[in-house]
Order: structure tokens, then sequence, then C-alpha cells
């Protein structure tokens, strides 16, 4: 610490940080995970960095830039429970002051383990998403300042939830109430947390500027979902400048299909995109990528030879050599998507909705192309196989984009500055 000031010189090796996450750290297959990790990779350059994580079993490997990691396993019962139908766990939901997953992510273990650790034994503890907010008790003591890293809006995501018109999840009137009911919960409960933490993270000026209308806060610092841009850059330019037209247009999405927007987008893939195209005399392949294919996307798919239902895959490096495009009709969800941030990087075209794109600073035209009915979103994928010259305009653009302004050295300068004005607002 500076003798003169509260304030944490930057600088002073004393600067420690705690990381609660809910995620493996060394196995990073989802977005969360990714923003987490080129968080941790940046702070790390600030002062060690250790690692709480409440749920998934400890790492297989050490990893360079942690400290130390504290790994709590999760009961499965207790994961089970959590979007169980059973009705009466959610009439217990009633009368509850949490959500559902943020109670049952308070584990009797890890406050245990808080609570043997000295006052005051980190500069700042940060937590990710609003679910692991329950240990702020705990964490308040440990650490000078705690920072609550909101990956989304979850009270918007909930609402969206319960007015999609699915027959998932809208078309029963009992299940929309309930979603909205969570909605309301969930309100409440990122109120709470967002002004008791010393600071508040977003991933977008969209989702601070909600947390502002709502009264949630006076100020966020914005934090963008960041990647490692060099290692999405394709092997060679050559083979980018000849015209796909001479294979099969690709389409390719990617994503966690247990989470429903990726299983609705996935859907509309596969029963309206591609039919649409197929009407225009386009041969025409569809890879989903990701874990958790569900039985609905199975079912729609059955049969098909041009579709492709990778399940987990160890990297999706490999599948983004491909020319293919990678295409987002996303109708709901928060935050920012990593998936566009990866497809810019490797120098691959992008079509997505509004919705998908909200909160990238990406220009239709430019950067991808933003399409927000199942049939443009056909058309842009026609136009884009058949003109060289629009692809390579718009890939070129975008990887120019998230180098300047989604890379994990904008991430470190961004969190610097962040850990500097949280510090000096604090500062007598």
């Amino acid at each position: 610490m500076n003798s003169n000031t509260l304030e944490p010189d930057l600088t002073d090796s004393g600067l420690t940080t705690l990381v609660v996450t809910r995620f493996r750290m060394d196995r990073i297959d989802c977005g969360a995970a990714i923003r987490n990790w080129q968080n941790i990779q940046s702070i790390a350059r600030l002062g060690p960095v250790d690692i709480l994580s409440v749920g998934p079993e400890a790492p297989e490997k050490e990893l360079d830039c942690v400290r130390d990691y504290m790994s709590f396993r999760r009961d499965p019962a207790s994961k089970r429970s959590i979007g169980t139908n059973s009705i009466l766990a959610k009439i217990k939901d009633l009368f509850e002051k949490d959500p559902p997953l943020l109670r049952s992510l308070r584990l009797p273990e890890v406050v245990a383990a808080l609570n043997r650790m000295k006052a005051k034994s980190y500069t700042v503890a940060i937590v990710e998403e609003l679910w692991l907010m329950c240990y702020l008790p705990e964490l308040k003591r440990i650490a000078e300042y705690v920072v609550f890293d909101a990956h989304n809006v979850e009270s918007t995501l909930a609402g969206d939830l319960g007015d999609s018109k699915s027959r998932k999840v809208g078309g029963n009137p009992v299940k929309k109430w309930y979603r909205h009911f969570l909605a309301e919960r969930f309100r409440k409960s990122e109120k709470y947390y967002c002004q008791a933490a010393d600071r508040v993270w977003v991933c977008s000026t969209v989702d601070r500027d909600e947390f502002i209308k709502r009264g949630y806060v006076e100020q966020a610092d914005v934090v963008p979902n960041a990647i490692d841009t060099d290692s999405y850059k394709q092997p060679e330019r050559f083979p980018e400048t000849r015209p796909w037209s001479e294979k099969p247009l690709l389409l390719t999405y990617l994503g966690m299909y247990s989470y429903y927007p990726n299983e609705q987008a996935a859907l509309l893939l596969i029963e309206k995109v591609l039919p649409l195209i197929k009407a225009q005399g386009v041969p025409v392949k569809l890879t989903l990528l990701g874990k958790s294919p569900t039985a609905s996307m199975k079912s729609a798919a059955a049969g098909s030879p041009d579709i492709d239902i990778t399940g987990r895959v160890e990297s999706i490096q490999p599948y983004l050599r491909e020319p293919s495009i990678i295409t987002l009709p996303l109708l709901i969800g928060s935050g920012t998507r990593l998936k566009i941030l990866e497809a810019f990087a490797s120098s691959r075209p992008v079509i997505s909705t509004s919705k998908g794109v909200e909160g990238i600073e990406a220009e239709d035209g430019k950067h991808l192309l933003i399409r927000d009915s199942v049939e443009d979103i056909a058309d842009a994928a026609i136009a884009i196989w058949k003109d060289t010259d629009l692809r390579v305009s718009l890939c070129d653009n975008a990887q120019a984009l998230v180098e300047h302004g989604y890379s994990l050295a904008s991430t470190y300068r961004l969190i610097k500055g962040a850990y500097s004005s949280m510090f000096k607002a604090k500062s007598p």
C-alpha cells in the first residue's frame, strides 16, 4: 500500500485479488469462463491472483498466472433442483428472498473457508455474476474492495425468456408468469448487490446504461468481453481471396445449447434459414458447434446430411479455419457475444440479429451484416458467399475492430483503469 493514502500502488506486489467463479479455468468452454479467464490474465499483471471456484471439480493442471486455486464441489442433487418442474419447489421459491440459483450456490463449506481467512486478506475480491454475490458478507470482511462483475442484466434475460413465444418457455401461461416473477426477484437482487458492492463491472455500454436507468448504480466500469486475438489469426491470407462459391455455402453457429437462447437460434437455422437458402438453389451445410445439444435440435436435424451437430469440441479454431459464415439469429440475450469476437479475430464473416450484436461497437455493412428476419439472414448469407469483395471487406474491418477494442491488451488497460478509479473513489 502507498503509505500516504489508502489507495494501493498498482505496481506494488502487495496488491492481491481473489476471483470467485463457478467455472473451471482449465476448461474454457463457455462465454462466462472465457470472460473470467481474460480478466484473470490481466489482473495477474497487477499482482497475485487466487481463485475460489464453487461447483466444478478442481483443474487438472496448474495455471501459470494463478497463485492458489480453491475448489468446492456443489452437491449434484442441489444442482439438479435448479429449474426443477416440481410444483412444491416453485411454490417454495415464492417465499424466498433470493433467486433459486443464488441460494443453491451458498455452500456451508465455502462460508467456513472464507471465515477462516484473516480480515483484509485481499485487496480486491471480484465476484463473477449475480449468483455468487451470496458470499458478499464474507468477502466484505476479507477484502478491501468487492467488485460485482455482472456478465448479464439477469432480470432482462429472465423477462425476455418469459416473453418468448416458444412452446418450451412462453406457451404455458403459468410458466410465463413464473419467469416474470423470477425476473422481478432478479431485479431486486441485482439492485441490492450492485449497491452493496464497491464497484460494478459490466460487459457493454448497453448494460451500463440499463443499470443506471434502473437506479442500480450511478456509474459502472465497462470491461468488455475480449479474446486472445493472436491465437485466432489464420495462418495465411491467400485462400481468403478465392471465391467461396466454388464450394457449398457453410454456416456455423457456436454455443452451449443447454442455454435456451442458443437452442432457439440453432433451431431457427435448422428449420428456417437452411430451407430458405436451399429454395434458392444454393448448396448449403450447417455446423452447430458446442456442448449439450438438445433433443429438439437432434430431432429437427434428423436425417439431414447437411447438418453437423458436433457436441463439445476441444477447440473451435479448426472449425473457424473453414470457409464458413458465422450466423447468429439470436432473439434473446444480454451481455456481449464472444462468438462474434472469435469470428472477427479469425477473419470469418458474421451475420447477426440486432440482439446478437448488442453491446459490440460494430457497424452493419462495415464489420458484419445485421439482419433481423430469417429471410434477410438467408439472403445475406448468399450475398457473402457470392461476393468475395464484400466478404474480404467485412473481415478486414472486423479484425481491426477486435484487435483495437476487444483484445487482451485493451482489457488490461481497462481493468487497470477500473482498479485505479475504484481506489481513488474510496480514498479520503
